[in-house]
């Protein structure tokens, strides 16, 4: 539960050569999960030792809470390409994100970047004006909350329903349920009720087959209580 098993990644290492890691730190999709700020130095001291880079993914650092710092600031060689958004925070649409890379890397980020003529330049300064006003700083904590209380009611909805195999994330829009059913046979029959949900299977190496990713990212309260009833109503059947 403290995210990324960097143990058993050392024990793959040492009989797989690999060139990049890629890893979601903070309210890990679909698990929910953040690395520890132990681990994260660690995956450091791997990336050294093996000679491979990380990319870290963290477009959800706005809105997680009180997380550790950044596997970037344990990074004194540039093996470390910090990549964020501000789609989670403002508009998906405005597709605009950001990376903390080497100078080496980031020059050839910014030439791939020129290929597809890069963002609208106007979307940029409307971020960039929201940024210098403060905006962007008081709607996290406004998002935080807001999707702190959601999630609280997907668990509480779960567990008075008798749905308790779950570990509670610790941010996010992701919990992921175990059906001890398979989830893609549950996630058919729920379609036909208007439930929809991500069968979890594809996020797992091994196993994962009864695994559900639920979602509270665009559902309202009254949806979320409404679709683990319908989710429980399947599963008692």
């Amino acid at each position: 539960y403290d995210g990324l098993n960097v143990d058993e990644l050392e024990d793959i290492l040492k009989i797989v050569k690999i060139k990049l890691l890629y890893t979601i730190p903070n309210c890990h999709n679909p698990a929910g999960v953040n690395i520890s700020e132990c681990r994260r130095k660690r995956l450091v001291e791997l990336a050294e030792k093996y000679d491979f880079y990380i990319i870290e993914d963290d477009p959800y650092r706005p809105i997680a809470g009180e997380v550790p710092p950044p596997i970037k600031n344990f990074d004194t060689s540039g093996r470390v390409i910090y990549v964020s958004s501000f789609s989670k925070i403002i508009a998906p649409g405005l597709r605009i994100g950001f990376i903390i890379a080497n100078e080496q890397i980031s020059e050839k980020i910014s030439l791939l970047e020129q290929l597809d003529f890069s963002t609208s330049t106007i979307n940029q300064y409307v971020v960039a004006r929201l940024i210098r006003k403060g905006m962007i700083e008081e709607r996290s904590k406004e998002l935080f909350r807001y999707y702190g209380e959601k999630m609280k009611i997907l668990i509480d909805s779960l567990r008075e329903n008798g749905l308790n195999e779950f570990d509670p994330p610790k941010c996010g829009f992701f919990l992921l349920l175990n059906l001890n059913k398979n989830s893609w046979d549950v996630f058919y029959k729920a379609v036909e009720k208007g439930l929809s949900f991500v069968p979890a299977k594809p996020f797992f190496i091994r196993g994962g087959e009864t695994m559900a990713r639920l979602s509270i990212s665009v559902a309202s309260p009254e949806q979320i209580v409404e679709g683990v009833k319908i989710l429980s109503d399947i599963l008692a059947r």
